[in-house]
């Protein structure tokens, strides 16, 4: 091992490896953060369509005897009795 790191070629061409590897590492970094620019804590745009029931004019049906019946010991209620 120690006979091939006393040839300058070798050394000379370990030295252009390294120099092409961190410039290409340097370059990639550049082109992530400044060309594609990104902000991860900023918001996501986004739409969702308005449903039918709640554009104007719709005329659905309504329920002639609308109940809510809750059995006493639902999880709610017993969330609210401890």
């Amino acid at each position: 091992m120690e006979v091939l790191v006393d040839f300058p070629i070798f050394q000379q061409r370990a030295a252009q490896v390294l120099v092409a590897l961190v410039t290409t590492i340097a370059t990639t970094f550049w082109i992530y953060r400044v060309v594609c620019p990104h902000d991860d804590e900023g918001p996501i745009a986004f739409s969702v369509p308005r449903p039918e029931q709640c554009k104007p004019g719709w005329n659905g049906c309504t329920l002639d005897e609308p109940q809510i019946k809750v059995p006493v010991k639902s999880q709610c209620s017993l969330l609210f009795l401890t």
